[in-house]
């Protein structure tokens, strides 16, 4: 009997614990963003090469976001460097990114993680990449 009650209880903390990790990710996940020193719910624009600014998307379009992931189309932009990097162009490619490890910092829920695929003609013979977004706040040193 008491195993019983031992094995009921600990079921229900792990059905809490879940339930409230599932409650944390409905509510507001943001994203690094504003030169990658700020935060934005659901930004239309991220910058992934926060040091250089030579890689961006934009025009995000969102099929989900809030959860554990977040799944949206629009453009990446990516400079040329050509014939350097500071004189070179951006181009603009279709593509899909994916907001993922959703953590913790500073009371607000953060996306830690972008991924990208070109969709289309990629600039590059790897059509796809990951890259952390954290906030600069936020890593640990």
């Amino acid at each position: 009997m008491k195993l019983r009650i031992g094995i009921g209880l600990g079921g229900t903390v792990a059905a809490l614990c879940l339930a409230g990790v599932a409650l944390a990710f409905h509510g507001r996940v943001y994203v690094a963003s504003n030169g990658c020193t700020g935060h934005a719910y659901q930004p239309t624009t991220i910058i992934i090469a926060c040091g250089t600014g030579q890689f961006y998307v934009s025009n995000l379009k969102y099929r989900s976001y809030g959860g554990a992931t977040a799944i949206a189309t629009g453009r990446l932009h990516l400079d040329d460097c050509n014939p350097n990097c500071a004189q070179g162009a951006f181009r603009s490619y279709r593509g899909r990114v994916r907001l993922s490890q959703v953590a913790a910092c500073r009371g607000r829920l953060y996306y830690d993680e972008i991924s990208w695929r070109f969709l289309g003609r990629s600039p590059t013979p790897n059509s796809t990449g990951t890259q952390n977004i954290a906030p600069e706040a936020c890593l640990a040193p």
